[in-house]
């Protein structure tokens, strides 16, 4: 029948292009699953601990779960693209919780790679994306920065999907990236809408979907914050109090040109002259984007926050590609300049191989150092009485690991005080790091022990 044939018809010429979609999507999967175990495997063989911080996201993500949230502590800020990463971890368990918030950074960092290289091929090749995929796993104290399950792994990641998305067409999935982005690293927040209205403006978005995205990074950026604690902006007071040592000026851009190893910057430098010489515009747009993510990240100093290394592993992600980009550009001289590509090409490699490898045995000695340090907390906790003080309605201090202490304890941030905060109830119980002396309001201690670092004061009523 006429009727069927024209179906037939119809579904025969749609399959290609679903077999295509299926295709990709199953690509995708594997992709993520690759990049799971390979973070799974990382973390495993790696030493090393979350960060405080972390911790505390942990805390909170299990709050929304509970239907409550109190970010009113003076410790940690806000980060809701982290403490959302977090909630699908805790039903493996409040035991492997860190161990898998780890294994997520690692595949964070692993999947920098990936982008860079799918970046380097579409901008100038397979040569530049292998390049463009090594440079963007050299960020300083990579290792360090990905043991410690910091941040800005996942958010140096999404600013980078973000741009390859960009440069594909799909301004739906780049827009979408760069919000969840501005979730992990708030000072991104005025580039994303400076994007948004470009996308808006050349049409390539409607102005509702823009307006969504704007509505929720700020609902969960400033919102919850203010359900948590109060204050809109408690976050930025806290990160202002208790950043940690940053530097001026000089320092911190020293810091950004040092992100890679110098051959590989160097090359970077010449990559953004060289497009810009050959009005290259999707690699102006990815030299554009490293720019704009160092000034973001400098600008901190104005307002006085600390300007840190990892800050600018965005900043490092994009300028690998134009690493890429720059170096891959070579091989157009290598049948008439054969002799002088090899000698740059050996030179930059092997210096590049230097450089790393320094950097590579600094970052596994802090990463044991931090992994040691955890493993004699944890065993600290578990021979202590401190859940029992807890029971009893007394009090448990510490002048640092306050969040870890916290979420080992299964209590709330705030259940957790500093020494010398007034005489305490009883019981109490104190952890205390090496080079910290027993307070005063615990002479009367009557049980002490050391694990490692640790000092444990339990003082009994």
């Amino acid at each position: 029948m006429p009727g069927h044939q024209s179906v037939r018809a119809a579904i025969s010429a749609k399959s290609p292009g679903a077999q295509l979609r299926l295709s990709a999507g199953l690509r995708w999967v594997v992709m993520l699953a690759l990049l799971g175990g390979g973070g799974g495997l990382l973390a495993a063989l790696v030493p090393g601990a979350p960060n405080a911080d972390a911790f505390a996201w942990f805390g909170w993500a299990d709050e929304l779960v509970q239907g409550r949230l109190d970010t009113d502590v003076m410790r940690t800020s806000w980060k809701a693209l982290t403490v959302m990463a977090s909630i699908p971890l805790l039903a493996l368990g409040r035991d492997n919780v860190a161990f898998a918030f780890t294994a997520l950074t690692a595949a964070s960092w692993l999947g920098m790679a990936v982008v860079a290289f799918r970046l380097g091929v579409r901008l100038a090749g397979r040569t530049a994306g292998i390049i463009a995929a090594a440079g963007a796993l050299c960020p300083t104290n990579a290792l360090t920065r990905v043991a410690a399950g910091r941040a800005e792994p996942l958010s140096a990641l999404l600013i980078m999907i973000s741009v390859e998305r960009g440069l594909a067409g799909r301004a739906g999935a780049s827009y979408a990236a760069s919000c969840a982005a501005v979730l992990g690293r708030a000072e991104f927040w005025p580039l994303i809408i400076m994007y948004g209205l470009a996308l808006g403006r050349q049409r390539k978005l409607s102005w509702k979907v823009v307006g969504a995205g704007q509505v929720a990074v700020t609902g969960l950026l400033f919102g919850a914050d203010w359900i948590g604690s109060g204050d809109p902006f408690h976050a930025s007071v806290v990160a202002r109090l208790n950043g940690e040592s940053g530097s001026g000026l000089a320092a911190a851009l020293l810091e950004s040109v040092t992100q890679l190893p110098i051959a590989l910057m160097v090359a970077a430098v010449a990559g953004g002259v060289l497009a810009a010489r050959r009005r290259d515009s999707g690699v102006l747009v990815v030299a554009l984007v490293a720019i704009a993510c160092a000034v973001v990240a400098l600008a901190l100093l104005v307002p006085g926050y600390a300007v840190l290394d990892r800050f600018f592993w965005p900043f490092a992600g994009l300028m690998a590609v134009l690493a890429g980009y720059s170096l891959a550009g070579l091989s157009r001289y290598r049948r008439h300049h054969l002799g002088a590509v090899v000698v740059i090409g050996v030179l930059v490699a092997g210096a590049s191989l230097v450089e790393v490898g320094i950097r590579t045995t600094q970052s596994l000695r802090l990463a044991r150092g931090a992994a040691r340090l955890d493993h004699h907390f944890v065993v600290a906790i578990a021979h202590s009485s401190a859940s029992s003080a807890l029971r009893a309605g007394g009090e448990v201090r510490t002048v640092t690991a306050t969040n870890e202490l916290a979420w080992r304890l299964g209590v709330p941030i705030g259940r957790i005080g500093p020494p010398a905060s007034g005489h305490p109830k009883t019981p109490a119980v104190y952890f205390l790091r090496r080079g910290y002396p027993i307070p005063a309001e615990a002479h009367d201690a009557i049980t002490t022990f050391r694990v490692g670092a640790w000092r444990v004061v339990e003082r009994q009523p």
